[in-house]
């Protein structure tokens, strides 16, 4: 009765015409196993299989049949001809089924007519595969001090797949590929079934972009920047789903065009309906919603300031054997500011939800590398939207001083060797918390500019002074201690105001 009502109301008469909105149902699917001319066991065949139709099914809505018939590349190209064939044939009230042998495969005549009916068939196979086990040296710190190297073996397993898409004519209408590399160091088989998980990872993504399976269904209320809309958990909807409005337009009294007029962004589900905020448009009762899918991401470029507080001078005092410092030290960036540039990527979750992160340099003296990351709430107000969240933040600095150069060749500090000449350099390591908020603007659903405010609280920061030999690699050798200074604590003023602008690009 519920799903009569549903009906009824996605139905609208406007001067005298009844008009209904396209509301998508579960499409059968019939799903081959796959296919490898490599030597795989059997049970590769089987994980392989069960992680493609765990994928397919768990999208909620596709009807899966599945099948035994494993298909080759030439194999599978006359399978789609001959479902073209049948197809045509059907169309024609007059097929002619028959136990079809494919060389690889024998598909008896009852088997092919239940295909011809499906709506789509796909047909999946290893296109390339590589396993490769090796040795590798761990190096681990001895209790006593010193070093003991330890030889693990080591799994690698690479992984091309391939899914053709048979249309309701029998035409190829879409192919899925991708390839994954895994490394596991417990089984072989541990590290193809990693590859194949990666390289299926991204299947569901990929169908809900295909045209013929995009999700499509009518409005049956509208309340202020909310609609409501039919369909739900029942074929797979989730919060942060998004719908373009779309329109019928009629050129010339001959053509047809779909135009896309707004956008709908779910942010409840039930069952059989959901609600969602309205982005963009003006939405009617019956118009037509077509899922506008997105992955979830956000990558974004910020230009804004970072607090940072030094004194204008500083005096460095360390000795050590030998080596004695005593280095007046000046500091360029006395604003209490300095310029940043970040990059963002951040993770929508549901309709709400946030996890942030972001990467970014502060060009101030001394330098600073600066990441963040934490979770934040996003409230729509149509295509306008606050943000609140708070980061968790680690901030690096550093300060060359120069280098020491000596007539010999090695100088002792703090009872190690070093051989010269010898970088010297100040670094300093913060940690923070930043409350944030932001007001975002939304130009289409890819677009976004967000202003962003907040305040860094430093909870615990320490510096070093660091000595290392000239060269790269594991046996250059360095010594770092606490710094020392005339009248400064050491401390960066890292606690103050931070602000910014962002260009966002969602994924």
């Amino acid at each position: 009765m519920r799903k009569f009502w549903l009906a009824l109301m996605g139905i609208v008469v406007i001067g005298g015409r009844v008009i209904a909105a396209e509301v998508s149902q579960r499409k059968e699917i019939a799903v081959m196993p796959v296919y490898s001319s490599y030597n795989l066991p059997s049970s590769a065949y089987m994980y392989f299989d069960d992680v493609m139709i765990s994928t397919i099914a768990s999208m909620k809505r596709f009807q899966v049949i599945g099948y035994q018939y494993r298909l080759d590349g030439t194999t599978a190209e006359r399978f789609i001809q001959r479902i073209r064939e049948l197809k045509k044939q059907a169309v024609l009230q007059n097929p002619q089924y028959r136990d079809e042998d494919l060389g690889v495969a024998v598909i008896p005549a009852a088997e092919m007519e239940r295909l011809v009916n499906s709506v789509f068939i796909f047909v999946p196979s290893i296109q390339g595969y590589d396993s490769r086990t090796y040795d590798i040296q761990i190096r681990q710190e001895k209790k006593g001090g010193g070093y003991e190297i330890k030889i693990v073996k080591e799994h690698r397993a690479t992984v091309n797949v391939s899914i053709k898409i048979i249309d309701t004519q029998g035409n190829l209408l879409a192919t899925y590929n991708d390839g994954a590399e895994a490394v596991s160091r417990l089984s072989p088989n541990d590290a193809y079934q990693k590859a194949v998980n990666s390289a299926v990872g991204g299947l569901a993504y990929h169908l809900r972009n295909v045209e013929e399976f995009k999700i499509k269904t009518g409005i049956l209320r509208v309340e202020g920047d909310y609609v409501y809309l039919e369909l739900g958990k029942n074929l797979g909807i989730t919060p942060g789903y998004e719908f373009f409005l779309e329109d019928e337009i009629q050129i010339m009294d001959r053509f047809k065009e779909k135009k896309r007029v707004g956008l709908i962004r779910v942010s409840y589900v039930s069952d059989e309906y959901s609600y969602g905020h309205v982005i963009f448009g003006n939405p009617r009762v019956g118009q037509q919603l077509v899922e506008a899918p997105k992955a979830g991401g956000r990558f974004g470029l910020a230009l804004g300031v970072l607090p940072l507080g030094v004194p204008q001078n500083a005096r460095l005092v360390y000795t050590s054997g030998s080596v004695t410092l005593n280095t007046n030290l000046s500091f360029g960036s006395l604003s209490g500011f300095a310029p940043s540039v970040f990059m963002h990527l951040d993770f929508e979750i549901g309709y709400n939800w946030l996890w942030e992160s972001a990467f970014g340099i502060g060009f101030g003296d001394p330098l600073l590398i600066s990441m963040n990351i934490g979770p934040a709430y996003e409230w729509y107000m149509r295509n306008m939207s606050l943000v609140f969240g708070t980061k968790v933040v680690v901030t690096i600095g550093g300060k060359d001083l120069g280098k020491i150069t000596s007539s010999f060749d090695r100088i002792t500090i703090e009872g190690k060797e070093l051989a010269t000449p010898v970088s010297v350099s100040l670094n300093w390591f913060d940690f923070s918390l930043l409350p944030q908020a932001s007001w975002n603007l939304q130009f289409n659903q890819t677009t976004k500019l967000r202003l962003f405010a907040g305040f860094n609280w430093s909870f615990y920061q320490f510096a070093s002074l660091s000595f290392r030999e000239d060269g790269s690699g594991e046996d250059v050798a360095t010594v770092s201690v606490p710094p020392s200074f005339q009248n400064w604590d050491g401390k960066l003023g890292t606690t103050g105001l931070t602000a910014g602008v962002e260009l966002i690009f969602r994924m």
